[in-house]
């Protein structure tokens, strides 16, 4: 052999040998990490395990905690934005009962009719006073409108009680007809616009709602997820107890029991889905004969896990339905009535046709009560 070609095979040599030695480094730093792992005793290997476990279901427990608050605060808001739906709704049918009786005054100029439109503006008063507490921090469009009103309603009962005084002057009293059919139009129009803006704002307080429910349950499936590596993990290198002890614990810890205790009251969902991680534990284990039990295990882990995410999927469209028909009256103000708010009938268009729908009713009532407090007994 030449030199050339001693040299030649010198290089090579070296070469292999530094590309060699760049992954050794890496794959050094593992080695003694697990050397060390393997270097500890049984009972430091459980106590390593197990404190991790726990400092991951701490960590995971106050996770979830932080999104309860934060949805009881959406429930909060959500009742509170539709108990304003709902009072503006009831104002609007108020102003609507006034603006009859007011107009209707015009042409009997009876004092029954105007003790009645007065009733029907003391009652409208009422209710302002109870939503301008409410909207003064939450809503300053809808206090805007609702300041609109509060004026407008003291100047219809001036007008209405400056109406009565006037006898035998022709000209002046269709002066203050025209005044009363005016000031009466422009609260009203002020009251729809409220009312839409209010159920615009509890229905998206509603949506909000809805996904915050949706984001809990994928958070419910990331931490199954990690559940479910955290006992392969214990299964891998220590045993099948092992296994299923941690597998337990973590699942039967307060934080987990507190964030899934409705579930385990109701749907039995979590029951169900630690069955399917169990029976596939136990049937795709790494060591052992493949007996019929394990067989069984391995058929029935899929079936009961597709069950379980059934009625995950039946528990989040539950309170989901909830949240997005809970603020019925904001949606009936909002969508029903915000057609009408553009709408600008003439003085008159009351002795022509029917009233609107806020102002047919003299109930003081709103047509979803019943219905919004079943939706209140669900949510709480």
């Amino acid at each position: 052999m030449s030199a050339m070609q001693e040299i030649a095979i010198g290089l090579d040599a070296d070469r292999i040998g530094s590309a060699a030695t760049a992954p050794s480094q890496s794959y050094g730093r593992i080695a003694r990490l697990r050397d060390w792992f393997d270097a500890q005793p049984i009972g430091g290997k459980i106590t390593l395990f197990f404190g991790f476990n726990l400092a991951f279901a701490l960590a995971a427990g106050l996770f979830v905690i932080a999104g309860y608050l934060e949805l009881g605060a959406t429930s909060d808001r959500i009742r509170a934005t539709h108990d304003q739906a709902l009072m503006a709704e009831r104002l609007l049918a108020q102003l609507g009962e006034a603006r009859r009786h007011a107009d209707q005054l015009a042409s009997d100029n009876s004092g029954e009719r105007a003790r009645s439109a007065r009733d029907a503006l003391d009652a409208a008063e009422s209710t302002t006073i109870v939503l301008d507490k409410s909207l003064r921090e939450t809503n300053i469009l809808a206090f805007n409108r609702l300041a609109i009103i509060r004026a407008g309603v003291i100047d219809l009962r001036r007008e209405i009680d400056a109406f009565g005084r006037s006898r035998g002057d022709t000209v002046r009293r269709q002066s203050q007809a025209l005044a009363i059919a005016s000031t009466s139009e422009a609260i009203q129009d002020a009251g729809h616009e409220m009312t839409a803006l209010l159920g615009e704002d509890a229905d998206a307080i509603a949506t909000s709602g809805g996904d915050l429910i949706d984001r809990l349950l994928i958070v419910w499936i990331v931490l199954a997820g990690v559940l479910t590596l955290i006992t392969l993990l214990a299964q891998r290198y220590f045993s099948r107890t092992v296994a299923l002890v941690t597998g337990l614990t973590y699942a039967l810890n307060p934080w987990a029991v507190l964030y899934s205790r409705k579930i385990w009251a109701q749907d039995y969902h979590t029951p169900f889905v630690l069955l399917a991680l169990l029976l596939g534990l136990y049937g795709f284990t790494e060591d052992g004969a493949r007996s019929w039990k394990r067989q069984i295990a391995q058929i029935l882990c899929l079936p009961l896990l597709l069950f379980a995410l059934q009625l995950a999927n039946q528990r989040a469209d539950g309170p989901e339905l909830v949240f997005r028909r809970h603020p019925v009256g904001g949606q009936l103000a909002g969508r029903k009535l915000a057609a009408q708010a553009p709408r600008r009938s003439e003085p008159s268009a009351v002795h022509r046709g029917p009233l609107p729908i806020a102002a047919e009713r003299v109930d003081d009532r709103p047509r979803a009560d019943g219905l919004n407090e079943h939706l209140l007994v669900l949510v709480e």
